[in-house]
């Protein structure tokens, strides 16, 4: 999320960049991690955020093995590796210059709430077109 575009490209850049990253944290400091799978999906979704003029949403799924004794309600925290993540986008972009102008957040969806337009997007991505 950004203010000026002059300042947003950049950190979205840095951001998208480093999504892969973020999931290497997520099965490294993860418990659990052998009975889950974690995958980015590999688009930028343009968003609207009422303290920011430009934003971009990144899903990322986490989906337990069909063999995983996670089959069963389980809670993942990522806690630690969201706290990684950011410190990595901290030490490798211009965050501290302009700390109030651009910003990171985490959100938590459930598959069913998942907007259509990703949803749309994946179904092309998927079949290829």
């Amino acid at each position: 999320m950004g203010q000026k575009v002059d300042d947003y490209i950049p950190w979205r850049g840095s951001v998208e960049s480093k999504i892969r990253k973020l999931v290497q944290i997520i099965e490294e400091q993860n418990e659990f991690a052998h009975g889950i799978e974690v995958n980015p999906y590999p688009r930028q979704f343009t968003s609207r955020h009422p303290s920011y003029k430009h934003c971009s949403r990144y899903y990322i799924g986490i989906k337990c093995n069909s063999n995983s004794p996670l089959n069963d309600y389980y809670e993942i925290d990522l806690t630690q590796a969201v706290k990684s993540f950011i410190e990595l986008l901290e030490k490798y972009s211009e965050i501290q210059k302009i700390p109030n102008e651009i910003n990171i957040g985490f959100m938590h969806v459930t598959r069913s709430n998942i907007p259509s337009d990703v949803i749309e997007s994946f179904e092309k991505f998927l079949s290829g077109k």
